[in-house]
C-alpha cells in the first residue's frame, strides 16, 4: 500500500481512512475490517476469492464490506491502482446509520462491476474525497461524509437486485424475531397446568400467516437450523429446567412441552442426550 495516508483516529470526529492503492499494491487490507464499514475501489482486472467461491472482474469493482461480513474477501492479484476507505459508525454519528443501508447490511461483501464510465464517476469521487482531507476547510470532514454517501447511493443506482437482496434479508430477519418471540413467550412453564399453545412448525406459521416452507426457508437461512431444530432444542432446554429444579412427575412435564404420551417425550429426551429424563434427574440430584 502507498504511504499516502489519511488516517483519522479521533473520539469526537470518529475513525476514517483512506489510501490510493499504486498499480502492483496487494490490494488486500491486513488491518481486516471487523467492526468497520470499508469502501474499496480496484480499477480494471482482479481476482477475488472467499470461502463460499470466487470471482474475475476485467474492468473496474467497487466493493462495500459491512463491519458484519463473516468471511474476509481475499484478491488474489495485484491491483491495477485504486482506492481503499474505511471508518466507523461514530464517523457517521449525526447522519442516518450506516448500516442500515443495502451495501453495508448483509452477511457479505458486494462486488459492482463498473463500466468505463461509472469507473471515470467513482474515481472522481475519490480524487475529490483525498483533495478534500488536505484542504483546511472547517467543515471538510462533512464534505467528506457527503462525498461517501455519493458513493453509496451511486452503487444503489446503479445495481439495484443489491436493494433487493438487503429487502429480503431485512425481511427473513423480521420473520426469524417474530417467531423466535412467540416461541419464546411459552416458556418459562410455571405450573403443571401451563402447556405449550405452539409445539410444531405448522402451529407458527398459521400464527404468523406464513407458508410453513417460507417459515422453514427462512430460519435455515438465518439460524442455520430448520423450524423443528430450532423448537426441539428450546423444548429440550425447558426439559431440562424442569427435571432439574421441580419435582413434577415426568408424565406432567411430558403433558406441558406438548407430548401426548411419555414415552413419546421419553424418546425424545434420549435422541437428544443419550439419557432417560430419570436418569437426568437423579444424576442432578
Amino acid at each position: 500500500m502507498n504511504a499516502n495516508v489519511c488516517n483519522l483516529r479521533n473520539s469526537e470526529k470518529g475513525y476514517f481512512e483512506i489510501l490510493p492503492i499504486q498499480s502492483g499494491d496487494d490490494a488486500n487490507n491486513e488491518r481486516g475490517s471487523n467492526g468497520y464499514y470499508e469502501i474499496r475501489l480496484i480499477n480494471r482486472h482482479i481476482k477475488a476469492s472467499s470461502k463460499d467461491g470466487g470471482a474475475e472482474f476485467e474492468k473496474g469493482v467497487l466493493v462495500f464490506s459491512g463491519k458484519s461480513v463473516l468471511d474476509p474477501v481475499r484478491y488474489t492479484d495485484k491491483a491495477h491502482s485504486g482506492y481503499f476507505c474505511l471508518f466507523n459508525d461514530y464517523f457517521f454519528r449525526h447522519y442516518r446509520h450506516i448500516g442500515d443501508f443495502p451495501v453495508f447490511n448483509l452477511k457479505e461483501s458486494q462486488f459492482i462491476s463498473l463500466n468505463e464510465n461509472q469507473l471515470e464517476k467513482v474515481n472522481k469521487i475519490y480524487v475529490e474525497i483525498l483533495n478534500e482531507v488536505d484542504s483546511d476547510f472547517i467543515y471538510k470532514y462533512d464534505v467528506i461524509r457527503n462525498l461517501i454517501l455519493e458513493l453509496i447511493y451511486f452503487a444503489i443506482k446503479i445495481a439495484p437486485k443489491v436493494y433487493r437482496q438487503s429487502e429480503a434479508s431485512q425481511a427473513s430477519r423480521k420473520i426469524t424475531d417474530l417467531f423466535i418471540q412467540l416461541l419464546e413467550s411459552q416458556f418459562p412453564i410455571e405450573s403443571p397446568e401451563q402447556q405449550l399453545k405452539y409445539r410444531f412448525p405448522i402451529d407458527f406459521s398459521e400464527r404468523l400467516s406464513i407458508h410453513v416452507n417460507h417459515l422453514n426457508r427462512v430460519l435455515k437461512e438465518i439460524t442455520g437450523k430448520t423450524t423443528s431444530q430450532y423448537i426441539s432444542e428450546r423444548i429440550m432446554v425447558e426439559a431440562q429446567c424442569l427435571l432439574k429444579y421441580t419435582d413434577w412427575n415426568i408424565s406432567d412435564i411430558a403433558t406441558c412441552l406438548g407430548f401426548d404420551e411419555p414415552p413419546h417425550f421419553i424418546n425424545f429426551f434420549k435422541k437428544g442426550l443419550n439419557i432417560t429424563p430419570r436418569r437426568f434427574r437423579m444424576n442432578e440430584a
